[in-house]
């Protein structure tokens, strides 16, 4: 049985739950199923496009607001929404994080950005479990229990046996997150009942190649940032190490270092956790986002500044409000519906209105 597939569901909820130690056939059905979707790309690849466009509207409010870590609040937003209360934003962990350290942040529900290498991806684990929970909340996803109660629980339950873990000189106990969200593209050929390796979803590294891969706008917003910051392609057999970077920046924005090790890994947070950070980096046109033009003030019809607001509120009730001062001719007074763009391409030329005249709020 090298990789599981969607005729493996009873053999595969009854290894959960008894090599890992549930003894809850309801908890082994969920992890089973979970472990099953990651399997299929034929499963998770639609979800990935739908989580995708959440998250494009939510990183461009933070945008237009100025915010940095833009791409972490998005996620922030989208893992409050579907269920995941206790989600964290401002957590790095640099390099191999000691096992009962990060077991403690598993089990409170938080996410955090990874910095261990291009292949693994910074995002990756947060990726994963959004898309279990959206497919869960969508019914295509069939638990009986919640997403973020799934993801805490998973840190939960070590197995019994050994398994053959790539990179590791003999073999050793794992936690059912391994098993799930944690395995490795290289090394052994899959074998689900003995190893940690796959060619699948359940290793964040081809997870990562293959949302990089995809035409997605959090596919192309992934490949600009490794492009930007010269690593490699997740994949590569020569992968870029991610913890010097994240070092770096961690100790130049401010992050607080809460845990380190005797292999020179850390474990940093930042405020932003509850308190996003302001930038001076403006909107730029991108996205063809729909919203409404509220006249608020001034003589309309005429070629010259006038002052109106915008609101537009994204899928998941982000409201984003914008003050404008520009031409107005072609406007009466009411409300209008318009076309406004977001975004990190060249150009100001707008559908209705240039964001670089408005402020946000």
């Amino acid at each position: 049985m090298p990789e599981i597939t969607s005729n493996d569901k009873v053999a595969v909820q009854s290894f959960i739950n008894t090599q890992f130690g549930l003894n809850d056939p309801v908890l082994a059905a969920d992890y089973a199923e979970i472990a099953m979707f990651l399997s299929v790309e034929q499963r998770w690849g639609p979800e990935v496009a739908r989580l995708s466009g959440f998250l494009e509207e939510e990183y461009w409010v933070q945008t237009a607001k100025g915010f940095s870590n833009r791409l972490s609040t998005a996620i922030s937003t989208v893992g409050a929404q579907l269920g995941f209360s206790n989600y964290s934003n401002g957590i790095v962990m640099a390099g191999f994080t000691d096992p009962g350290v990060f077991t403690s942040y598993v089990s409170k529900g938080s996410f955090w950005k990874d910095a261990v290498s291009s292949n693994h991806g910074e995002y990756s684990h947060s990726l994963q479990w959004l898309t279990l929970g959206l497919a869960a909340a969508g019914k295509r996803l069939s638990l009986r229990t919640t997403a973020s109660y799934l993801f805490k629980n998973a840190v939960a339950h070590q197995s019994d046996k050994e398994f053959v873990v790539p990179g590791r000189n003999q073999p050793s106990k794992i936690y059912l997150w391994d098993f799930l969200v944690d395995c490795f593209d290289f090394g052994p050929d899959p074998d689900w009942q003995a190893n940690t390796a796959t060619h699948t979803a359940r290793s964040p590294t081809h997870f990562n190649t293959r949302i990089q891969a995809s035409k997605t706008w959090i596919g192309r917003h992934l490949r600009k940032r490794y492009a930007k910051r010269g690593w490699a392609a997740p994949g590569s057999p020569t992968p870029t190490s991610t913890k010097g970077y994240a070092i770096e920046r961690a100790t130049q924005k401010g992050y607080q270092q809460q845990h380190s090790n005797s292999g020179g890994n850390y474990v940093y947070e930042h405020s932003r956790v509850t308190t996003p950070v302001t930038v001076n980096k403006p909107a730029g046109p991108r996205g063809r986002l729909k919203g409404q033009l509220t006249i608020s003030a001034g003589a309309w019809g005429a070629e010259a500044p006038r002052t109106a607001t915008l609101q537009w509120t994204t899928r998941l009730g982000t409201v984003l409000r914008l003050t404008y001062l520009g031409n107005t001719a072609e406007f009466n007074a009411g409300c209008h519906d318009v076309t406004f763009d977001f975004g990190e391409d060249a150009g100001h030329r707008l559908t209705v209105l240039n964001l670089a005249k408005a402020k946000a709020s």
